[in-house]
């Protein structure tokens, strides 16, 4: 929590995700993520999100690992390896690709793709983008878990995915395995 400048807020029960400004690392604002009702706020109202990537400020030039939820990024650097950011949504905008390409290779680890819609679409966008701004992107490697997202990972599975991941020239198949079903909604 400390690397990324998480707080708890222990009268609500929350955790305090800083956003901040790419370039200056100015903060624009904060997600407050509930752990009793799993509640999202973002602060300020009107919180333009899309503009950034939580965790911004720690991206790393030779590598990130983009995830959806804030709190991944935590497990993932509990698990030996920085430089993870967050999208905070399983919504990839177009300035937040943008910001992927201060690093030079990209491990997408959004939900599984085989059991989540919104983790594929995720993927889906992220590939789109990785094309038109030249993303040396590749899929984190989910293999036959049945994990939602790292967070539900131990590090040995963490470890295995990242050094598994699946280059993007492989299109769909990189993120999506054919004898699985994809769960809608």
């Amino acid at each position: 929590a400390e690397h990324y400048g998480v707080l708890w807020n222990r009268n609500t029960k929350t955790w305090i995700l800083p956003l901040r400004e790419p370039d200056t690392n100015k903060l624009m604002g904060w997600q407050e993520k509930g752990t009793v009702d799993r509640t999202f706020n973002n602060r300020p109202m009107g919180l333009q999100k899309s503009k950034t990537l939580f965790g911004v400020q720690v991206q790393r030039e030779e590598g990130a690992i983009v995830v959806e939820s804030p709190l991944d990024c935590l497990r993932i650097y509990s698990a030996g390896f920085t430089g993870a950011l967050a999208t905070c949504g399983a919504v990839v905008s177009e300035a937040q690709a943008k910001l992927l390409r201060r690093s030079d290779k990209i491990v997408a680890a959004f939900d599984n793709p085989n059991l989540d819609a919104a983790g594929k679409k995720a993927s889906d966008q992220l590939r789109t983008f990785a094309r038109k701004y030249g993303l040396n992107l590749f899929f984190f490697n989910y293999g036959d878990t049945t994990k939602k997202d790292p967070g539900e990972m131990t590090d040995e599975e963490i470890r295995w995915g990242i050094l598994n991941a699946k280059s993007a020239i492989l299109g769909e198949s990189a993120y999506v395995s054919r004898n699985a079903k994809t769960i809608s909604g």
